[in-house]
């Protein structure tokens, strides 16, 4: 192989794929494939290219070489999966005019777990439309008739968990009974009660990013565990005087007995991420009063004790802003706990931003706050782990901390850049020098990085577990159910970042340091100070 002239080769065909020449692109990749026709990806684009160009039977070929041998490339955005892989086929065959190929080639797609069934919408396969074996296949639309309307929503979200889910071997016969059960009840229930029993299925999964979205009303309160009690966080000016204090009841309902209703409709990896998502239940006032913990659907009475004694306080779903990433836990314009406190722990301190550091002379410590992987537009993550660690070389501490407690997830693949930049620092990937401050909160996307971390260095983790397992099934590619309107989740990636021998239901903390109301209150952060007060390879006490 003549080596230059190769990646010449092929840097001319991407370019030309770029920008849309595809002829040109064509012979360009016809060649890249004839000197090496191992990689599916190459095919792949040889494939793209033909079709664009409508020679249709090239097309085909190439596409079907690239299924042979996966498509798979270092920059996420070119993977192709085998279920986009057997609609390019199948869209082949339709232009070819091959009914019954472009049929099965739709069927094998759909079967493979194809995201988006709406996809079969494309016009090219309008001439296979009146086949009763693709009708099956697209997405049902809804009867007017309500029960029958339900009836449809719940056979779509069966056979869709059915059909994506990874783990559907080991739970498809719970939720084929579930399902059947509901369906035979659902002339009987509330329309709020069948979402909530949805709820219920999804959560036979383990699946953590399993959901229904609804848009009900919500008590204007944010929650959050301290070890045995519910506190409130969180909450808008006219309700600020319940912050710190503790929820003991909802009209009347021990709040340990309304969560424990509430436990079997929450969807998760562990439970960790029963602790956070399960106040967050005590939230939803309409499910509480579809399973009738509640009198009305709009307002709770609730008790919540505090130093001056037990509050009983009546709170309407008002005033609750609209959901973010970034706000879930202190909305804007709101009231929070941290205000009260003698200060604000730095992890507490700048929660509404995505990513931001911090050098910290007094501890010789350079401190990441890594609360999303989500980029922020202003500065893209490639940039900001650049400027981040032209900042760490400079100031040179002893110690990096990188705390993704609060981190929810984001995209996997832009987390990635951080550890080739601590393997890059050999003299950094030490115990004593690199942590990692985990908890609750630390999912999806933020937990792939944690085990990411876990795995490659010698990091030590302080904190609490965190809220998935080390491999986890995961994924958000919504569907919409037809009746409802509800968009539902069920996820069809297995992600194993760690070994395929780790079954841990998390990543446990070398140092334990969960959270505490009295640390909140006095502006502690014992993570933190655990960190501080590991001994130093090189005996210092600084």
């Amino acid at each position: 192989m003549d080596t230059p002239a190769y990646l010449h080769l092929v840097a001319q065909a991407e370019e030309a794929t770029a920008r849309d020449d595809f002829s040109t692109a064509a012979g360009l990749w016809h060649d890249v494939t004839d000197v090496n026709p191992t990689g599916g990806y190459l095919w792949y684009r040889l494939g793209q290219a033909e079709y664009e160009s409508g020679r249709y039977e090239a097309a085909l070929t190439a596409f079907e070489q690239a299924g042979e041998r996966g498509v798979c490339h270092r920059r996420p955005q070119f993977v192709r999966l085998p279920a986009e892989l057997a609609l390019d086929i199948a869209r082949c065959h339709a232009r070819l005019g091959n009914r019954e190929a472009a049929i099965e080639s739709i069927t094998a797609a759909v079967e493979l777990g194809l995201y988006d069934l709406n996809e079969l919408s494309d016009d090219v396969f309008k001439d296979v439309a009146d086949d009763r074996r693709f009708r099956q296949l697209t997405m049902p639309s809804a009867p007017a008739e309500r029960n029958a309307g339900w009836r449809t929503d719940l056979t779509l979200l069966t056979a869709e968990i059915l059909r994506r889910s990874p783990v559907a071997h080991r739970y498809g016969n719970d939720v084929a009974r579930a399902s059947t059960e509901l369906e035979r009840r659902i002339p009987v229930l509330s329309d709020a009660r069948i979402v909530a029993e949805f709820h219920r299925i999804l959560a036979l999964l383990g699946d953590g990013h399993a959901f229904i979205t609804t848009t009900q009303p919500e008590l204007p309160l944010r929650l959050f565990r301290f070890e045995e009690t519910v506190v409130v966080i969180a909450a808008p000016p006219r309700l600020a005087h319940l912050i710190g204090g503790e929820l003991t009841a909802v009209d009347d309902r021990p709040v340990d007995d309304v969560l424990a209703e509430l436990e079997p409709l929450v969807a998760r990896d562990n439970r960790q991420q029963l602790l956070n998502d399960g106040t967050t239940r005590l939230r939803d006032i309409a499910t509480l009063h579809a399973l009738g913990l509640t009198e009305r659907p709009d307002r709770a009475v609730i008790d919540v004790t505090g130093p001056t004694g037990v509050q009983r306080v009546t709170v309407h779903t008002v005033d609750v802003p609209a959901p973010s990433r970034m706000n879930r836990f202190r909305p804007d314009g709101w009231v929070w706990l941290p205000e009260k406190a003698e200060r604000t722990p730095l992890h507490l301190a700048r929660l509404a931003e995505p990513y931001w550091y911090e050098y910290l002379p007094d501890h010789d410590l350079f401190y990441f706050g890594f609360n999303s992987v989500v980029e922020d537009g202003k500065s893209p993550l490639p940039s900001f782990f650049a400027d981040m660690f032209d900042h760490f070389d400079e100031v040179k501490p002893y110690r990096f901390v990188v705390d993704v407690r609060w981190n929810g997830g984001g995209n996997t693949f832009k987390a990635l850049e951080l550890l080739n930049r601590v393997l890059a620092r050999p003299d950094l990937n030490r115990p004593d020098r690199l942590f990692v401050i985990t908890g609750r909160n630390t999912f999806s996307a933020a937990q792939n990085t944690v085990t990411t971390l876990w795995l490659h260095t010698d990091a030590t983790f302080v904190g609490e577990p965190t809220g998935s397992s080390p491999n986890f099934t995961g994924e958000v590619v919504g569907f919409q159910l037809p009746h409802s309107g509800l968009t539902a989740n069920v996820s069809d990636l297995h992600w194993q970042t760690s070994v395929p021998l780790d079954h841990r239901t998390w990543i446990e903390p070398d140092l334990y340091a969960p959270p505490r109301l009295s640390d909140w209150l006095a502006g502690h952060d014992p993570a933190l100070a655990a960190i501080t007060r590991y001994p130093r390879r090189d005996g210092s006490d600084a």
